[in-house]
């Protein structure tokens, strides 16, 4: 019927071996449409410098075998931790932003991010290192580790921290409130931005969703084109006219058509965004009728 899938491919670029397990569970939970650079770590500790190669060797592929989104996913305590070592982070961080590589950052670390899925509401913290924030995530995962054999053995972080889609949704809200804080000057507070590229990905999944839909309604031969503003907009053309829109605040994901945006939610199904499928349906159409 001359269907035509759309590719987008995102690759993340874990710092260690947390990053690691911890996105390729969730993506074997969500089924996320994404790559994890490289494999496996050898070792737990690693740091962003020693992706910035691997990512240089991704940018240098030809425009059309690159990955659409580039990710770097890294702890900030290090670094915040020496002038030095962050003056030239913060220009690594420019540069490679100017390419279009998207950080994705938690100071002091990612355990932040699995400590608000136990927060009810955003609280300012000032942890420093690793070893600080760990001493009160143990109140809540009991032996907590940075090892493989506590990723892949325990049920207190499978539970809390991967499966537990309420528990994600909390993270989110208290990341976003993370990174609206505004410290005074020489005061030392934790942030996360996990919640804005997780989001991403959960648009990126509904993309698909009601790509597949369209696809099964409309049985006439067509292509859509995502163009991505950041991690916070996805515009989806047919051509050059926009078909619809998916964005999120931080907090929650809107979809944009011809008519009122409609909240989607994030484990959503079909029948919960009925109506906004129906209008982009009948959009395409009219688009697709305009250029027969």
């Amino acid at each position: 019927m001359g269907r035509q899938r759309t590719e987008f491919i995102v690759k993340i670029f874990g710092e260690g071996l947390t990053e690691w397990y911890y996105f390729d569970a969730l993506r074997s939970l969500e089924r996320f449409p994404f790559t994890l650079e490289p494999n496996l770590p050898s070792k737990s500790k690693s740091s962003y410098k020693k992706r910035l190669p691997n990512i240089d060797k991704e940018l240098r592929r030809p425009q059309q075998e690159r990955a659409n989104l580039i990710v770097l996913v890294t702890d900030l305590d290090n670094i915040v931790s020496s002038p030095s070592e962050h003056a030239k982070y913060l220009e690594a961080k420019r540069k490679y932003e100017a390419k279009g590589v998207v950080f994705i950052e938690s100071h002091p670390c990612i355990e932040l991010w699995f400590l608000y899925h136990f927060k009810p509401k955003f609280e300012k913290s000032n942890y420093t290192s690793y070893y600080e924030i760990k001493e009160e995530l143990e109140q809540y995962l009991s032996g907590y580790d940075k090892s493989r054999k506590y990723y892949s053995s325990d049920t207190g972080f499978k539970e809390n921290i991967i499966s537990s889609y309420e528990k994600r949704v909390s993270a989110s809200r208290c990341c976003r409130a993370s990174c609206k804080y505004e410290a005074v000057e020489g005061e030392v507070v934790n942030r996360s931005n996990i919640h804005s590229f997780i989001l991403f990905l959960y648009m990126l999944k509904w993309f698909y969703r009601i790509e597949d839909y369209i696809h099964d309604k409309i049985q006439r031969k067509m292509s859509l084109d995502i163009e991505c503003k950041g991690i916070e907009k996805i515009n989806v053309k047919v051509g050059n006219a926009n078909l619809f829109t998916l964005a999120h605040d931080g907090a929650v994901i809107n979809c944009f058509s011809s008519t009122m945006p409609q909240e989607l939610n994030l484990n959503g199904s079909y029948k919960d965004c009925q109506g906004i499928l129906d209008i982009i349906e009948a959009d395409l159409k009219a688009i697709l009728d305009s250029e027969a």
